[in-house]
């Protein structure tokens, strides 16, 4: 699973009395849209992923600790199967397809289908660029969310 670290000044004094829950809940909204970013692109990183059939798109899913928080659209007319458990320490984003990994993770030669379609060469680190590029929007999502506690 893909790990995201942000680096970030808080004004510490603006946090007190905001409790965890509240920033749990902050974090998991925002993680949801970072699942949508990965899938469809964003203001940081806009490529879109070549689809074909919508099973690997329609395998998202977002977990807090051992919490389902959200799955991609179904694209896919039913084939694409999102996990359903998975436990973890933090956030964990993650595509539950066999080949996930193998084309959009690991160093590839894309075939003909994704060199035709892709705006981008759809492999090689898809998440973890996302991580990457979308962390300050990520971020500055979480804080929008943590607006309503203060």
């Amino acid at each position: 699973m893909a790990k995201l670290r942000i680096k970030n000044t808080i004004n510490v004094a603006k946090l007190k009395g905001i409790s965890n829950k509240a920033f749990a809940d902050s974090q998991s909204k925002a993680a949801i849209q970072m699942l949508d970013w990965m899938s469809s692109g964003s203001m940081s990183a806009p490529e879109a992923p070549p689809i074909r059939t919508g099973i690997l798109a329609s395998s998202g899913s977002v977990f807090y600790k051992n919490k389902l928080l959200g799955v991609s659209p179904d694209i896919s007319g039913g084939q694409g199967t999102p996990n359903r458990q998975y436990n973890s320490k933090n956030i964990t984003w993650g595509f539950n397809t066999d080949y996930a990994k193998r084309m959009h993770e690991d160093k590839l030669n894309p075939g003909p289908y994704s060199q035709r379609n892709a705006n981008r060469h759809p492999g090689n680190q898809w998440m973890t660029e996302h991580l990457q590029k979308d962390k300050d929007n990520y971020a500055a999502l979480i804080a929008k969310f943590m607006e309503k506690y203060l």
